[in-house]
């Protein structure tokens, strides 16, 4: 499974972002706030990912927060809810309004995300009412992220590798920053007892 990517965004074409990475190019399902901005920006550019897979499509959905990638995986548990239509909710609101939102039973709200109609609608906020909310609080915020880079994309990997936040950030605690990323993360997998099987 892939956790993240980091490389030079090559193009978007308002839904697709192709990242060029290592001379490969990945092609990423993002916000379109999301493409645009890496695009704008230039310069290497990492995204978390979400590898969907079914019998007729690998495809890749991209974030710039584990947080939301969280909550996109969230709903990909409701029944009905397929990928394009997960993008959409995080594309239309931040995570913080659609927990808000399923917790509240905002069925109007929840309604107005594209693809989503009434009887969705309810069944998301059934479904994922008691699921988010408080597990994404923290998750992937700029605030709880390392500011330096070679942490960032350990924290990134040993996400993928299925470790909670707060094993990582144990994991992470005085890490040396001077080291590359895949040192830092062998050094952050022995003090968490090594990986899980």
């Amino acid at each position: 499974m892939i956790g993240f990517l980091r490389g030079q965004p090559a193009s978007f074409d308002g839904e697709v972002l192709t990242l060029d990475v290592g001379g490969i190019g990945y092609q990423v399902y993002v916000a379109p706030a999301l493409g645009q901005r890496l695009i704008q920006e230039g310069g290497e550019a990492s995204v978390y990912t979400h590898q969907y897979v079914r019998e007729s499509e690998i495809s890749l959905y991209g974030f710039d927060e584990l947080r939301q990638r969280e909550l996109f995986r969230r709903f990909l548990e409701v029944s009905g809810v397929g990928p394009k239509v997960a993008l959409a909710a995080l594309s239309s609101y931040s995570p913080d309004a659609l927990a808000m939102a399923i917790s509240c039973d905002d069925i109007a709200l929840l309604s107005s995300i594209p693809g989503v109609g009434k009887k969705t609608a309810q069944r998301i906020a059934l479904d994922l009412k008691g699921k988010v909310g408080a597990d994404l609080e923290g998750v992937g915020t700029p605030s709880h992220l390392p500011a330096h880079p070679a942490l960032r994309d350990a924290h990134a990997a040993l996400d993928a590798m299925g470790f909670s936040t707060a094993e990582i950030q144990a994991g992470l605690k005085g890490t040396d920053v001077g080291q590359d990323t895949p040192t830092i993360i062998a050094d952050a997998l022995r003090r968490m007892g090594g990986a899980r099987a």
